[in-house]
């Protein structure tokens, strides 16, 4: 059962933060010092299960530049998350991808935008349960959203005649969703490059999905050709992906689906809040050229105290060496950077609760390319 939705906002200056929404009990407004960050609460009721289509959205406005982080809390431990992307950032354009059952969420902030479903692998999607007269297209109202599930495996994109945000979920049967802005081609160039950090257990697996065509890509030196993704399973380590085409790298992990930044996306500065619930472990997972890592300076902002790393793994790509390193954190809110302008990197913030499926994981930052 849902106990708790947490909007997590940081930023490096003092401002205002407006909070807007349809929904009653939302609509505030706040300060946040640059110190402490800010933590809110907002109802339980904009969180929906199955499909629908409404109004269950909430707009965040600031007088300063903040991040946005968003976690959904329940009282038996489960739980999850996503980085939010500005308005700014959207695109017309999403690939979703999932080896088993999948959950859409398209939120629409201007009017008049019409959404499209298309499906490469896979039955499409069928918004005939929602009462519209279309199978696979919709027009939609600023600060609407729409929420769909499809069974099995599916793969494809979801275009919009304006910008709108998607977030998926790896299952059909619950909540978990995350943020897939940054998976869109326009994000990246033509070659890509991903570090896959090893987030939990023998279970894990990446789904890759290629929706440009028949292309290759290559792991741990292996050659995948001829495909319409790629599914790597049983992670034990971490590992690379390095394709010659736009695509999307998706970690699907115990409890949570992760969009992996690749490293033409990586920064040199990163600051988050972990959200706060007792029956939660807390984690991160920093990614960095090893010839860098040893410079990193993970902070925790509240006490000022520098966080070590538990563990270190390495995975080398053609003759470059790249880090995971992988934290224990009390919640808090955190700043991850180097220094050297050409140690640029990324994080992942992740957690686990006491249920089969308790967990949240998202990234934390990266650049718009």
């Amino acid at each position: 059962m849902t106990t708790e939705i947490q909007v997590l906002i940081v930023s490096l200056d003092d401002g205002t933060i407006n909070l807007t929404s349809d929904e009653p009990g939302v609509d505030r407004i706040v300060s946040i010092t640059s110190n402490k960050g800010l933590t809110l609460s907002l109802p339980v009721t904009l969180v929906k299960t199955g499909s629908y289509v409404g109004r269950k959205t909430v707009t965040v406005e600031s007088s300063i530049d903040i991040a946005v982080f968003v976690a959904i809390l329940g009282s038996s431990g489960t739980g999850d998350g996503y980085m939010a992307i500005p308005i700014t950032s959207l695109q017309k354009k999403y690939f979703f991808s999932s080896n088993i059952g999948i959950r859409l969420s398209v939120v629409s902030f201007y009017e008049n935008t019409e959404i499209g479903f298309t499906v490469t692998v896979g039955s499409a999607v069928s918004l005939n349960e929602l009462g519209l007269s279309s199978n696979s297209n919709i027009t939609m109202g600023r600060g609407q959203n729409l929420q769909v599930q499809k069974g099995g495996g599916p793969m494809g994109y979801v275009t919009g005649s304006k910008p709108f945000m998607l977030l998926q979920g790896s299952r059909a049967d619950s909540t978990f969703q995350y943020i897939t802005s940054i998976t869109d081609s326009v994000f990246f160039t033509a070659a890509n490059l991903y570090i896959i950090p090893y987030l939990y257990n023998g279970t894990d697996a990446i789904t890759f999905c290629n929706p440009t065509g028949i292309q290759s890509a290559k792991s741990d030196g292996k050659v995948y050709s001829s495909t319409n993704y790629l599914l790597l399973k049983y992670l034990t380590k971490v590992r690379y992906i390095q394709t010659d085409f736009p695509t999307s790298c998706q970690y699907i992990g115990h409890g949570f689906s992760i969009t992996v930044p690749s490293v033409s996306s990586y920064t040199t500065y990163c600051r988050f809040l972990t959200p706060y619930q007792q029956r939660f472990t807390h984690h991160s997972a920093v990614l960095i050229k090893t010839e860098y890592d040893s410079e990193i300076k993970f902070i925790d902002i509240g006490t000022g105290h520098e966080v070590s790393p538990d563990y270190k793994e390495v995975v080398t790509v053609e003759g470059v060496s790249y880090s995971a390193l992988y934290y224990n954190i009390e919640p808090g809110q955190y700043e991850v950077y180097n220094g050297n302008p050409n140690a640029t990197l990324t994080v992942i913030s992740y957690g686990f609760g006491k249920g089969i499926q308790a967990a949240y994981g998202y990234p934390v930052c990266f650049k718009k390319i």
